[in-house]
């Protein structure tokens, strides 16, 4: 079947689009993305697309320029928008360009009223891919190759057409596509194993190439299979998940046997962006079992893993909460008299509020009760800071010694309001710790006069 009608049966079938979407080609000018520029604003009117095209110009060769400019003439005379993305630096090589190209794309995306970027790889461009990942000695999951469907909104509708069904398609409407000499060159790795490689192994054995498609294929069910096993079961390890961070409950991981513990880190690492490496799954593993509560380890690609206790955090550089560092700004809720009052205060994300006074009032959330005469006023609700200090029975500690004694995570401990007296100590942690000697008197005949402070988060009902 030609290719037009078999891409409109999968197309269709698939349910990509609906009628007036508009979708973005990713054209370079080569023979590929020209012949998928063409089948949508020509062949396949069915669909009922608005089609656009997008470029970008890394700027690794000589004479890219004029590709540009050509294209431009193209989408013109075919009365196709199209949108241009120059690299401001030339990347080092095809991965840095191969992300910088993907950015533009996914940034056209973000602008709203596109359903897809589309690119033109093709069955072709899976063999290939797969052959050169099994040199590199990949897992199940490099196995599948190419995928039909990138997020944010990238789809490949070619992956089942082999080029030289494209190459026919190009003949038939004339179309004369731009030549771009860096895939003869044999200075790259994957031109040697398109040019090179890949007909021996066909000399070897006849339909080498079909049985590599297999292969991914069937790579593709045994990895949807493994993730549909472990759904559940990564799930269950999670305690927290937000843009920032994700919190894994290190016992429940470790009631896993070894293999099954990195497929759980593997494909929560995913959840973060970071495809783990072979030595980042092992790192992982081993620090799970051996890391101690405060320590860390790098994955890779910018991933850390961080353990906090029983909860192993994994989070990027760059994310807002990834110090362990307490941090605190500002001069926080000041109560200068035992007189009733109250306020609010922002403690890292959260924002808590507070009221207190006399005993006979209500006190929100957490509450304690303190002998006015024992305490220092003014007082200060707060967020910790490096160096505070409290009281125990057994003498004075720092916060951060008692967090620990405490078995307080890390983030929670950046998120909850400290109580700090006019000298400076810290007197109160709700729920955690309230320093001796300011409670009023237990006994009948206690003199005290007793005083409250509350606090609730004010993100909660």
């Amino acid at each position: 079947m030609p290719v037009a009608p078999r891409l409109l049966e999968h197309w269709e079938r698939a349910g990509w689009t609906r009628d007036g979407d508009c979708v973005v080609v990713g054209c370079s000018g080569g023979l590929d993305s020209l012949v998928l520029l063409h089948l949508l604003r020509f062949s396949l009117p069915e669909l009922g697309l608005t089609v656009e095209v997008a470029h970008f110009d890394h700027g690794m060769r000589s004479g890219s320029e004029e590709d540009a400019r050509w294209l431009a003439g193209v989408c013109d005379a075919w009365s196709v928008r199209c949108r241009m993305g120059t690299a401001e630096a030339a990347p080092a090589d095809e991965a840095e360009a191969r992300t910088l190209r993907y950015g533009f794309f996914e940034s056209l995306l973000e602008e709203g009223g596109r359903r897809w970027v589309l690119t033109a790889h093709h069955a072709d461009d899976q063999v290939e891919t797969v052959l050169f990942r099994i040199l590199r000695g990949t897992g199940v999951t490099g196995l599948r190759g190419i995928p039909r469907v990138r997020p944010p909104g990238i789809l490949r509708p070619l992956l089942s057409f082999r080029k030289e069904e494209l190459e026919a398609y190009a003949l038939r409407h004339r179309l004369r596509p731009r030549v771009d000499p860096t895939n003869r060159s044999p200075r790259h790795a994957r031109n040697r194993v398109r040019r090179e490689l890949l007909p021996l192994l066909e000399e070897i054995h006849a339909g080498a190439r079909s049985s590599i498609l297999r292969l991914a294929r069937n790579s593709d069910r045994v990895d949807r299979m493994i993730e549909l096993l472990l759904a559940a079961p990564l799930e269950a390890l999670v305690l927290e998940a937000t843009p920032q961070r994700l919190v894994l409950d290190r016992t429940r991981l470790l009631e896993w046997e070894e293999p099954v513990r990195g497929e759980l880190l593997r494909r929560a690492a995913k959840r973060r962006g970071v495809v783990l490496s072979e030595s980042g799954t092992a790192s992982a593993v081993q620090f799970i079992s051996e890391g101690q509560s405060g320590g860390g380890v790098d994955l890779g690609d910018g991933l850390q893993l961080l353990r906090e206790f029983d909860r192993l955090v994994l989070i990027r550089p760059g994310d807002e909460q990834r110090s362990v560092a307490p941090r605190f700004e500002g001069s926080g809720l000041r109560i200068v008299s035992p007189d009733s009052g109250d306020g609010e205060v922002e403690v890292g994300s959260k924002t808590w509020f507070a009221g207190w006074g006399r005993c006979s009032q209500e006190a929100p959330g957490e509450r304690a009760l303190f002998d006015v005469r024992s305490v220092d006023f003014p007082l200060t609700l707060r967020g910790w800071a490096p160096g505070d200090r409290t009281r125990t029975e057994a003498g004075s500690k720092k916060l951060k010694k008692l967090f620990g004694e405490l078995r307080v995570p890390v983030a929670e401990r950046r998120e909850l309001p400290i109580l700090v007296d006019a000298g400076g100590w810290v007197i109160w942690i709700p729920g955690r710790h309230q320093a001796p000697g300011t409670a009023p008197p237990s006994d009948a005949e206690g003199e005290g006069e007793p005083w409250f402070l509350g606090v609730r988060d004010a993100g909660r009902s």
